[in-house]
């Protein structure tokens, strides 16, 4: 995403304070669900820190020595789907309470129905909660649904092919955004690459809003743990190398309808669906 305008949530964390009430001893049982917020998440949606509120009022009385009280805030926040749960960490802070260190999903992708973005997808593959409005969404780059596919509930991890493979090259196309100025939108299956393929995960283009294309084929991750079907596959570096040449001659893919940078052969077709010239020595 954007570092000056989408949202930003990896720059802060969450502390919590289970039991913030002035000790009457440590044997004594205190309620776990009073919580201070020692450090929020920069932009945490509001919602998203409401939904932990009422995760945490669920929580019982126990003594802070109850190793159960460690078990309970640990289960709390592992039950919150906009959690990321390698990052917490559950530990006394003796006498004040207990205190719990997290960070949220990284959102990544967009899901979309048509142009229209529904969800977000965490860089785990995971379906976020509502939370972001239209505009703070619309930064994302777009993968579609697939035909009839409702949209999955928060915390559900995406088992779709195309949004999967999508989420593995999500970062390679935002690099390609930024770093070309190329105006994406959104990422797709390659126009050529069956809808029934099975065994293998779709070859993918990445997409102006215009529809302006660029045949990326893989991802660098499924190059290198798959056979894609193909009979030259061409490593991430050379498609930058290429994409590079071409920027060069094409500033932001103008007046360029497909750029095909994962086949043998460099191709580029304009707008009226000519050949282009190649840069020299592609």
């Amino acid at each position: 995403m954007r570092a000056a305008t989408a949202p930003r949530l990896l720059t802060g964390v969450l502390l919590l304070a289970a039991a913030c009430a002035p000790p009457a001893g440590l044997a004594a049982t205190r309620p776990l669900g009073r919580v201070r917020h020692e450090q929020v998440p920069l932009h945490l949606p509001a919602a998203w820190r409401q939904q932990f509120e009422r995760e945490a009022a669920r929580l019982p009385a126990l003594a802070l020595t109850d190793p159960e009280a460690i078990l309970r805030v640990r289960d709390c926040l592992y039950r919150v789907p906009w959690v990321d749960p390698q990052s917490v960490a559950v530990a006394p802070d003796l006498p004040a309470g207990i205190r719990a260190v997290y960070r949220p999903r990284t959102p990544r992708l967009a899901l979309a129905r048509g142009e229209k973005p529904v969800a977000l997808l965490s860089s785990d593959g995971v379906v976020l909660p509502d939370g972001f409005g239209e505009a703070a969404m619309a930064h994302f780059l777009r993968v579609p649904l697939a035909p009839n596919q409702p949209v999955p509930a928060a915390g559900e991890r995406v088992s779709d092919a195309l949004q999967q493979e999508a989420l593995s090259a999500a970062l390679e196309a935002i690099a390609v955004r930024d770093a070309f100025g190329i105006p994406l939108a959104r990422i797709e299956r390659r126009f050529d690459f069956p809808a029934d393929a099975v065994g293998v995960p779709p070859a993918l283009s990445f997409v102006c809003g215009d529809g302006r294309e660029i045949c990326w084929g893989w991802s660098a991750a499924s190059e290198a743990r798959t056979a894609p079907p193909v009979a030259v596959r061409v490593p991430l570096e050379t498609k930058l190398d290429r994409l590079k040449a071409v920027a060069a001659l094409y500033p932001r893919l103008d007046g360029v309808s497909r750029l095909v940078l994962d086949r043998a052969v460099l191709r580029i077709t304009g707008l009226a669906g000519e050949d282009l010239p190649r840069p020299a020595g592609f």
